[in-house]
């Protein structure tokens, strides 16, 4: 039996998930299991053996599950994501497994997935960041990051990037609403106190990132991830952070496609740095379900996690982060003092529940009653891992 994890180089946090989720199972069955990651678009239906498992994810992932059911029907398909797409009411065959943050869906959602598909709701969504993997990509990572010794106060701040509705109308993270962002963040680090010079500020972007023409709807062409220059949300944000921010250094790593083959992304070195930094903040955009899943790293290490919210942000996008804030572990960017008392909880590991659902369903082959349980994002732990899918970036030293 061979596990599938159809991938898309153009969706990361989906590739995250599934490898997240890959290394629960590789947990659960406390043994070794051949897993294929593979492209969608290099995946051929006819390489599947009769007892092989595919796991898949985003709204991209339906349409390849649903065209692998109508080719081998009795192939079994696990499916994960962020929030509950419109494919879902178009597609004739559903996967086998279905998994959704409870944030991301309506009692009628749930009612109508359970008629086709074993649905699990998860606190927030799959992921591979932990210390180890954080650590890897930390010593990989061929950028220049801040001395902590010149620069004991430390700042991470992750840049939105385009996105769609579940419907699939794009928002966009714009070029105003970019410097509307840096103001925001700008002021609340000067409250606290970190527009001295001995403050890093690091920033990266990502592949959604100015992906896409606001005024047309169309993605430019060449993308900008593609083609070694900064997008122009990117640079509205970073001159303008510049401009209020004169005391302290920023570090902008820029995310690009064909750094891939160099290293690992700035993400997790980012992570790292604040981590270990004697003084830290880490600031997320709520339109990735993603990283606010992946920001409860911090929570152990007692370091805030900042929410920004976005011209990108669709309510689903929306739901999750209020729902951190509500279990405080996280506190939303309008809190001008950034001060919350941090949950001592641990965060629901999503990629765990649905490795047990995966062994009860798929690998011991009797399909239990299909049902689902309600959970807040966050519960019990689970730590995991494995190496980021995130392409590298270009790095410029800014000021």
């Amino acid at each position: 039996m061979k596990i599938f994890l159809l991938t898309n180089t153009n969706f990361v946090g989906d590739n995250n998930q599934l490898k997240g989720i890959q290394l629960a199972i590789q947990t659960k069955l406390k043994e070794q299991c051949e897993f294929q990651q593979i492209e969608e678009s290099e995946f051929d239906v006819n390489s599947l053996g009769e007892k092989d498992i595919v796991l898949v994810s985003g709204s991209h992932g339906l349409i390849i599950a649903e065209q692998i059911k109508q080719s081998k029907p009795g192939t079994k398909i696990v499916w994960s994501g962020h929030q509950y797409f419109d494919e879902f009411n178009s597609i004739k065959y559903f996967p086998d497994i279905v998994a959704l943050p409870g944030t991301a869906l309506l009692e009628i959602d749930k009612t109508e997935i359970k008629k086709r598909a074993k649905l699990i709701v998860t606190a927030g969504v799959s992921h591979c960041v932990n210390d180890q993997t954080v650590t890897e990509d930390h010593a990989k990572f061929k950028g220049d990051l801040p001395e902590h010794a010149q620069y004991p106060k430390q700042v991470g701040i992750i840049l939105a990037g385009d996105a769609p509705t579940a419907e699939g109308k794009m928002m966009f993270f714009t070029e105003e609403n970019a410097r509307k962002q840096a103001v925001i963040i700008s002021s609340r680090l000067k409250a606290k106190g970190y527009d001295t010079t001995d403050t890093a500020i690091m920033i990266t972007n990502g592949p959604r990132t100015g992906k896409y023409n606001p005024d047309t709807g169309n993605a430019h062409n060449p993308e900008p991830h593609r083609s070694g220059e900064v997008d122009a949300s990117s640079k509205a944000f970073l001159d303008a952070i510049n401009e209020e921010m004169s005391q302290s250094q920023v570090f902008f790593y820029d995310f690009q496609f064909a750094d891939l083959k160099n290293g690992p992304s700035a993400y997790k070195p980012m992570i790292k740095q604040v981590a270990d930094s004697q003084t830290s903040l880490w600031f997320v955009p709520s339109e990735s379900t993603s990283m606010v899943t992946e920001s409860s790293f911090f929570l152990e290490k007692g370091i805030p996690v900042v929410i920004y919210h976005l011209s990108s942000e669709n309510p689903a996008h929306l739901a999750h982060a209020k729902d951190a804030v509500n279990q405080r572990f996280a506190v939303d960017v309008a809190n001008e003092a950034i001060s919350f008392e941090i949950s001592k909880g641990k965060m629901e590991s999503a990629a765990t529940k649905i490795a047990e659902a995966f062994y009860q369903a798929l690998v011991l082959t009797k399909i239990p009653k299909v049902s689902s349980v309600n959970s807040t994002m966050y519960g019990t732990a689970a730590k995991s891992d494995a190496e980021s899918f995130e392409p590298t970036q270009q790095v410029c030293k800014c000021k």
